[in-house]
């Protein structure tokens, strides 16, 4: 992740909470990209659908919209972004789920979990639990 990593890994443990840390993490990830290398056509165009939809795309309709096999578009992705598709569609599920929890009025849990793709609310808790380290519900917590 470059010579700063050590950087970002300070100022995402000085964060007061998650909002701040996503908030940090984002900054520093768009600055990559913005003065990265150039992803390729297909790789960029696969990054802008997976994230629109808010991870809710398959892979597999994303390969043939592009005309590739999963697994290269799997081996493409790695190398250019270094996270697999599925990876950046859980990224960006989670994501969404967030911006819903810390909404002034958020819908239920299992409304959440649907409404992002989660196959049921204990699917969006694990999902949780796996990225940030945290349930919903400690995510949410002051």
């Amino acid at each position: 992740m470059g010579a700063d990593v050590h950087l970002l890994i300070e100022q995402l443990a000085e964060s007061p909470g998650w909002t701040a840390r996503f908030r940090v993490l984002d900054d520093y990830l768009t600055a990559r990209l913005q003065h990265g290398p150039t992803l390729a056509r297909p790789v960029h165009g696969a990054w802008q659908r997976l994230t629109a939809s808010a991870g809710r795309l398959r892979i597999s309709t994303l390969a043939d919209e592009i005309g590739w096999t999963r697994q290269h578009l799997n081996v493409r992705f790695r190398e250019q972004i270094g996270l697999t598709p599925k990876t950046v569609a859980r990224i960006a599920r989670l994501h969404r789920a967030a911006t819903l929890l810390t909404t002034p009025s958020p819908p239920s849990w299992s409304d959440i979990a649907h409404s992002c793709g989660y196959a049921d609310q204990a699917h969006l808790n694990r999902d949780f639990r796996t990225l940030t380290g945290c349930t919903p519900t400690e995510y949410v917590s002051p």
